[in-house]
């Protein structure tokens, strides 16, 4: 239980610092704030609700991994590095690439169940 209990503890931390040192996160989360917001004014049906909110979820994982990777390469050093750089432009292909699929499934969403 203590082990659990400390992991916990480490996922907070973790969502702590990215929230205080990453403005892209804050963003992300206005965004889903904002999608939750329109969730609830929609008439939709619970399951699709549920559906969309979970891909809104989705955007904060996928920024959360792109966080990690960051500061992983930016632990490594300073120094420009071809390989730090592909890293780094992954890791913002993966948040640019769940936003778009969230949008694309919002979209479809809209336009053939309402």
């Amino acid at each position: 239980m203590k082990r659990l209990i400390k992991a916990f503890g480490n996922s907070f931390a973790g969502l702590a610092v990215v929230w205080r040192e990453e403005q892209a996160f804050r963003l992300d989360c206005l965004l889903v704030c904002l999608g939750a917001v329109l969730l609830a004014v929609l008439d939709l049906s619970v399951g699709i609700k549920i559906g969309l909110a979970f891909s809104l979820g989705l955007i904060l994982i996928a920024e959360l991994i792109n966080t990690a990777v960051e500061k992983v390469v930016d632990r490594i050093g300073s120094e420009y590095n071809e390989l730090s750089k592909h890293a780094k432009d992954i890791g913002s292909a993966i948040v640019m690439m769940t936003i778009g699929l969230v949008i694309a499934l919002w979209v479809a969403v809209l336009i053939f169940v309402m």
